[in-house]
């Protein structure tokens, strides 16, 4: 499930994409979309994605995209919230 993407773009305007995907219950995977560059992470993924763009990319403008999948998870989540709450809570 893809959590995040860090965009930038290099100084010949060619678009650089790492995305931040994970694959295990406690850790991320931060994957790039132009050299293969991959490495597992448990903590600070976003530092890692918009290192590897400046350093390897040499990218600038970078920008952080979240999925529209997981805002609706995350309504979906709290609107099935608020229904319990008002269903089974002290409102009853």
């Amino acid at each position: 499930m893809e959590h995040s993407r860090v965009t930038g773009e290099d100084p010949d305007g060619h678009q650089h994409v790492v995305r931040i995907v994970s694959r295990r219950p406690n850790s991320v995977r931060v994957v790039c979309d132009t050299c293969g560059y991959s490495k597992w992470s448990v903590a600070g993924a976003r530092g890692k994605a918009e290192r590897h763009l400046g350093q390897e990319h040499e990218a600038e403008y970078l920008r952080r995209e979240i999925p529209v999948a997981r805002w609706v998870m995350t309504a979906v989540g709290l609107a099935v919230f608020v229904v319990f709450l008002f269903t089974y809570g002290p409102f009853r």
